[in-house]
């Protein structure tokens, strides 16, 4: 099943040079936009929920990105271009593990937490989330597993990170006699 949809959507790639483009700008430049809305949005002074949002995104961010190291160390498995023939590559990536995808797992950590801010700004980056998961097959980076292992894994560190601040928020709205007994 995972070669079968992997080749369903590889096989698109190289036969529209503007799909093409497309999917070559999700894999390499989209991640840079989640990295300025999440830089935007924990220097912004203007907004302490913006501000605070920024910075449990972050939190969401490292949470993923350590889950998705930890089990890349632990699951060694082959990209498509590796164990396939005639798979369309269309950017370059070193044979390295493939699950999960790190770019889908890092985009969508981004997108749960902002969802929970901001259901527009949310909502589009949730969308980018997945045409950034759907380049990584286009490209000939990933099997289907490999994104569907980076949106689990992007969506229970944010809920990692909702909880981490739920707790932080709750203790620092405590008076300050609750904190020296506490």
């Amino acid at each position: 099943m995972d070669g079968y949809f992997f080749r369903l959507i590889n096989g698109m790639a190289g036969e529209s040079a503007f799909l093409d483009g497309i999917m070559i700008f999700m894999t390499d430049y989209a991640p840079y936009l989640f990295a300025l809305v999440l830089m935007a949005m924990s220097v912004d002074w203007t907004s302490a929920k913006r501000r605070i949002g920024g910075w449990f995104t972050g939190v969401s961010l490292i949470i993923a990105l350590g889950i998705s190291y930890v089990i890349g160390q632990f699951w060694d498995r082959d990209r498509p271009f590796v164990t396939l023939e005639d798979v369309q590559v269309l950017v370059h990536h070193d044979a390295d593990s493939g699950f999960p995808s790190d770019h889908t797992t890092a985009a969508f950590a981004i997108a749960f937490v902002l969802w929970n801010y901001n259901k527009k700004l949310g909502g589009v980056m949730l969308i980018l989330a997945a045409l950034i998961g759907l380049s990584r097959l286009f490209v000939g980076h990933h099997y289907p597993t490999d994104v569907l292992a980076g949106v689990v894994v992007g969506w229970i560190a944010a809920q990692a990170a909702k909880m981490i601040q739920s707790k932080v928020m709750k203790k620092s709205s405590r008076p300050a006699s609750d904190h020296a007994s506490g």
